[in-house]
């Protein structure tokens, strides 16, 4: 039952991003670690309309990523996540701060303490009194005092390819299929709407502070033919939130050093 419920929750951060595949086989090869509150995933497999739909909408073209030519000619064809480590881990808002490289840690009152879960129905727990905290939002310190969720996510081996878009024949075909995955995701989310569980979720996701880092990212460019004819590296790709006072985000690329 703690894996359904760690699917559950994974399901409802990553599930528009992953692949209807992937999406269904969570709760079986999602690895769990209650302790140290890590999860790992292999051979993930991420929808390829989602990741159009960021593109287009970054490209400025249509909102609904839709059936327009995109601007810089090209759609992600595929996308594979070898392995993914996700650790999340619950702490009090005055107990959280940012070192400045991106790793969240507690306050000096307790340094020795590492980022840990703990048992699942404490962490639940400790969810559910952020749901308090945000109906008294109009007090804007009070959310010192709330309940933050610290999600840091590790990829390694990120591979994408890119086809022309004359090359993504059946393009408008494949939309139906996104519709029904996004039809049975919505389903699925508003069967489990106002359940207890759903509760702990909806009020944890709701102070994510999120620190992303991507090693070994190949990005390959297809021909009309599907052949490879040109790659692009990167050793390194961090992403990490600023402290609640900024909610700005940062974006830090690290080529390889000959």
């Amino acid at each position: 039952w703690r894996q359904r419920i760690y699917a559950f929750l994974l399901r409802r951060i990553l599930g528009p991003y992953l692949a209807p595949s992937s999406s269904r086989k969570l709760h079986r090869c999602v690895e769990v670690s209650l302790t140290e509150g890590r999860f790992v995933l292999t051979d993930v497999d991420l929808d390829p309309a989602r990741l159009n739909t960021l593109l287009f909408s970054a490209a400025g073209d249509d909102e609904d990523g839709g059936e327009s030519p995109l601007s810089v000619g090209v759609r992600v064809r595929r996308a594979v996540v070898r392995k993914l480590g996700i650790h999340l881990s619950l702490r009090e808002g005055d107990e959280v701060q940012d070192d400045g490289d991106g790793t969240l840690r507690r306050s000096d009152s307790d340094p020795s303490e590492s980022l840990t879960v703990g048992m699942a129905m404490d962490t639940m727990s400790k969810a559910y009194r952020l749901s308090y905290t945000r109906a008294s939002e109009v007090n804007a310190s009070s959310n010192r005092g709330g309940v933050a969720l610290l999600a840091h996510i590790e990829i390694e081996g990120l591979e994408i390819d890119l086809a022309p878009v004359e090359a993504m024949k059946g393009g408008r075909e494949q939309q139906p299929n996104r519709s029904r995955h996004s039809r049975d995701t919505e389903a699925e989310n508003s069967s489990s709407r106002g359940g207890y569980i759903s509760s702990y979720v909806d009020a944890a996701l709701a102070s994510l502070r999120l620190t992303l880092s991507i090693s070994d990212v190949s990005i390959r460019a297809l021909d009309q033919g599907g052949s490879s004819f040109a790659a692009l590296r990167l050793s390194k790709v961090s992403y990490r939130d600023e402290p609640a006072s900024a909610r700005n985000t940062t974006l830090d690329q690290q080529l390889p050093t000959e």
